[in-house]
């Protein structure tokens, strides 16, 4: 078969109607096979096409007009081909785009497929994480994803910068409308208050639809809502407005929670202390009319019915494990939800990063991310390369990997044991570590035995002596030098 494609596609650049009479399909699979193929002919040849590299520079360099396109990542977006041109990073108003209402709702589908082959049922309601960043490199995989679950779909009729939200029939869509509770970054609400409107539009538009409580439940908990709002809104309007909102963010002018701070500085008792510390953070709504008001009652309220947490990985630069963000947002939020509910939430990550999706359980996502970054000897050796610099960076994931013990509780002993062998352990390691920043070398240490100390590993003896030992040694000598 992989014969048969390569034959068919190399044919296609000489004669496409050859090539699809070679690949043997007619009728409407001939159609999609003619489109596919002639979709790839033109990007490739847009690929090949870089004349207006130097064009462009000359034109740049005499003050001249460069034709503006949009930029990006050739392999999710061949429109930004071909090069040369004057390119600005997105346009919001195209957000989200065709190919990311897709792929969103293919995450939206593969997350629903664990939870009901896990649980039996489908989820009331889904934690969503939705950054900013990460909207503009996927031009909107996240909000698609969102879509699917209510079951409404884009329309651009008016033209593409006038999206239109059509329902999904219940037939269709085929399984009940899922809620969803949105957790935005301080960056998603500067870069994108015309998607936010979208979303607002969104959940007012199936929370009015008049279908079973089983069969809707946005509808079913914005209905839960209303009953205790009205209590506290004197407004009818306003409270109904309140018992559809479902995004929720930082206060105006701030960007991201309060969880880093105490990951970073040790000063948090226990796991309710992170929960309490996200759930201050984030608890400010954002709905229309309604710009960053404090509603802790409401927020905690929406948690308690949260029983899946998403997160999208869109990026071949980072695993979940090289940033603390994932921890903050992703973790915080599940952390949350059994803080307040009592019950663990599924906790999935979808990446994206190839054309096939891989949605998996976080534990999945951070010992894949352990194994092919933090004790992987090419990636520890290319850290190291790097003065100083190289050592923090190694020290900092250990960290993080603190930060999604005490938020996911989905760090296995053998992590940490894999750190301590790798780095306190093995002597010439350690050598090159203290060589390259004193400072991080102790800081690997001290995170290890915080771990222990909060039972997120159940090491041996031998290794909290060892690792006691090398930390008191360590540490003595920089005193001494300093």
């Amino acid at each position: 078969m992989e014969d048969l494609v390569r034959e068919v596609v190399g044919l296609a650049f000489k004669d496409l109607e050859e090539a699809i009479r070679r690949a043997g399909v007619v009728g409407e699979l001939a159609k999609k096979a003619r489109k596919a193929l002639q979709f790839g002919l033109d990007a490739a040849q847009r690929y090949a096409n870089n004349e207006g590299e130097l064009e462009g520079l000359l034109r740049g360099l005499s003050g001249r007009f460069i034709t503006p396109n949009l930029g990006g990542d050739v392999i999710r977006d061949p429109a930004v081909l071909p090069t040369g041109r004057n390119i600005y990073q997105f346009d919001p108003n195209l957000i989200p785009s065709d190919a990311a209402g897709e792929r969103g709702a293919e995450i939206a589908e593969n997350t629903l497929r664990h939870y009901l082959a896990k649980r039996g049922c489908y989820p009331e309601n889904v934690g969503v994480v939705l950054w900013g960043f990460e909207t503009t490199k996927t031009r909107g995989e996240t909000i698609g994803q969102v879509f699917h679950y209510l079951g409404v779909r884009v329309r651009r009729k008016g033209g593409s910068w006038y999206p239109e939200l059509e329902i999904v029939p219940l037939e269709e869509l085929g399984r009940p409308r899922v809620d969803c509770l949105i957790n935005i970054c301080g960056f998603f609400r500067d870069m994108f208050p015309n998607v936010m409107a979208l979303l607002n539009q969104a959940f007012e538009k199936v929370a009015e639809l008049e279908e079973p409580l089983e069969m809707n439940f946005v509808r079913k908990h914005s209905l839960e809502a209303l009953e205790s709002l009205r209590a506290g809104v004197k407004d009818e309007k306003t409270a109904r407005r309140l018992s559809r909102a479902r995004l929720f963010g930082p206060p105006a002018g701030e960007y991201g929670t309060k969880v880093i701070p105490l990951i970073e500085t040790s000063n948090w008792g226990g796991e309710q202390d992170i929960a309490e510390a996200h759930i201050r953070s984030m608890n400010h709504v954002y709905a229309e009319n309604i710009h960053a008001e404090r509603l802790d009652d409401l927020y905690r309220s929406l948690l308690t019915k949260v029983d899946l947490v998403s997160q999208v990985r869109d990026s071949h630069d980072y695993e979940i494990t090289d940033l603390d963000h994932y921890y903050e947002f992703f973790g915080g939020l599940a952390r949350s939800v059994e803080h307040l509910s009592g019950r663990k939430p599924e906790m999935l990550v979808s990446d994206t990063t190839r054309e096939v999706i891989k949605t998996e359980d976080v534990g999945q996502a951070i010992s894949r991310g352990v194994r092919t970054r933090l004790l992987n000897p090419k990636w520890i050796s290319g850290m190291l390369e790097h003065d100083f610099h190289g050592a923090q960076k190694i020290a900092d994931r250990v960290e993080y990997l603190l930060g999604f013990a005490a938020t996911t509780g989905a760090v296995e002993d053998w992590v940490w044991q894999g750190v301590a062998r790798r780095f306190i352990f093995d002597e010439e390691m350690r050598k090159r570590l203290w060589e390259n920043n004193k400072f991080a070398s102790i800081e690997i240490a001290k995170r290890l035995l915080e771990a222990v100390e909060r039972g997120y590993w159940k090491a041996s003896e031998e290794e909290i002596k060892r690792i006691r030992e090398m930390y008191a040694e360590e540490e003595g000598i920089l005193e001494e030098g300093i």
